[in-house]
């Protein structure tokens, strides 16, 4: 009973001995010999206590590899299992959305990871295989293949081409070459297949916005609005860092990693909870160190002024303020004394400058120009093999 328990125990923390691992950009893998993960962030928050995951599929037949690019990764699940845990999981299980693929389940395998990259890809891959677009009239996806072809020839690994996706699933007339299908004459190269586009300006201004406020608790622009939505900032990360691969990404999440370790953080969505509601306190305290200013030159005017009024007036603000030393206030209002009532006030002020001293501590204080010089994938027709 005692093995089978650890048998269980291992075969739930463990990928399939064959694993699939689809990419959108598979050239950029094999060449720098890494897997780029995504992050568990919002839906795929999952117990592992990880922050970053590679998603593989215990089937080739998924819905997802059903993609008119059509190269996908078979990969050695034992040799990953060494080095890395993993589990099952069905992404859309919890969901009542189903994916676009005619509502298929995922089937999917999960190896979370501390870091935002899996070195030493290529010893993982036993095969790439990649199979002719017969929905696209140009076929324009093929030379992309045919990169990905002649890189693996000079890695030594496997690669393999099918007339069609079904027949890939069939594993019905492979072929050694994009060449042995597609007749490349007969093909205008109008618009080769690219890798994820590289950042524009625009883009690189999100990711260091976004990292400026995870990292460093700033708003360069002071838009403090914002951080009201969840939703916006949230975006931000899905869209310019959480499912990117490319070398800013792969840095950007590197920076968060670090942060996350800091802090003692499992996973991104934690640490934009803490950031949110860090910043909401900025925001609060200073606010409250505003009204206690205006608050107390408004007492020292009315009591230089002779202003007929009593305490009473000022209760609630005071109550909410100043807690219990609000009577001390009150004694020295009815004493005339204004010394005595700045006194407290800059007491309670230095208290909530010590609580914006200890948020401010918790940035990371990490330098973002190195972002600016990280070298984004060129278009594939300037890549030399």
């Amino acid at each position: 009973m005692k093995n089978f328990k650890e048998y269980f125990i291992n075969l739930q923390e463990s990928v399939s001995d064959i694993a699939w691992h689809y990419s959108d950009n598979p050239y950029q893998i094999l060449k720098s010999n890494k897997f780029g993960l995504s992050s568990e962030i919002g839906p795929d928050i999952t117990k592992s206590g990880k922050p970053f995951y590679l998603s593989l599929s215990r089937s080739k037949s998924g819905s997802y590899s059903n993609n008119p690019r059509g190269i996908i990764f078979k990969l050695d699940g034992t040799k990953l299992n060494h080095k890395y845990k993993g589990f099952a999981i069905d992404y859309w299980a919890n969901s009542g959305f189903r994916h676009r693929s005619e509502g298929k389940s995922e089937m999917e395998d999960r190896i979370t990871s501390s870091n935002p990259e899996i070195p030493n890809a290529r010893k993982y891959i036993l095969e790439v295989i990649a199979w002719a677009d017969e929905h696209s009239k140009s076929n324009i996806y093929s030379f992309y293949q045919q990169k990905v072809e002649l890189l693996c020839k000079k890695l030594n690994i496997p690669f393999i081409f099918y007339n069609s996706y079904e027949d890939f699933i069939k594993n019905k007339n492979p072929h050694n070459s994009v060449e042995d299908v597609v007749d490349f004459s007969k093909i205008e190269k109008l618009d080769p297949y690219k890798t994820p586009r590289s950042f524009r300006k625009h883009d690189m201004d999100r990711v260091k916005y976004l990292l400026n406020f995870l990292l460093n608790l700033k708003d360069p622009e002071h838009n403090y609005d914002r951080y009201d939505s969840n939703i916006v900032i949230g975006s931000y990360y899905d869209n310019y860092i959480r499912r990117s691969y490319d070398k800013t990404s792969i840095y950007a999440k590197s920076l968060l990693a670090k942060t996350m370790k800091k802090f003692k953080l499992k996973n991104i969505d934690d640490l934009f909870k803490l950031r949110f509601r860090q910043i909401n306190e900025l925001t609060r305290y200073e606010q409250d160190i505003k009204s206690i200013n205006y608050k107390l030159n408004q007492y020292i005017k009315d009591l230089n002024s002779n202003v007929d009024k009593t305490f009473d007036d000022f209760y609630y603000d005071l109550k909410y303020f100043l807690g219990d030393d609000y009577q001390s206030v009150s004694k020295l209002y009815k004493m005339k004394n204004p010394q005595g009532i700045k006194e407290v006030f800059e007491k309670y002020e230095n208290i909530l400058k010590s609580k914006i001293d200890d948020i401010l501590k918790t940035s990371m204080n990490i330098h973002l120009n190195p972002i600016e010089k990280k070298r984004i994938n060129p278009p594939l027709n300037d890549v030399q093999i």
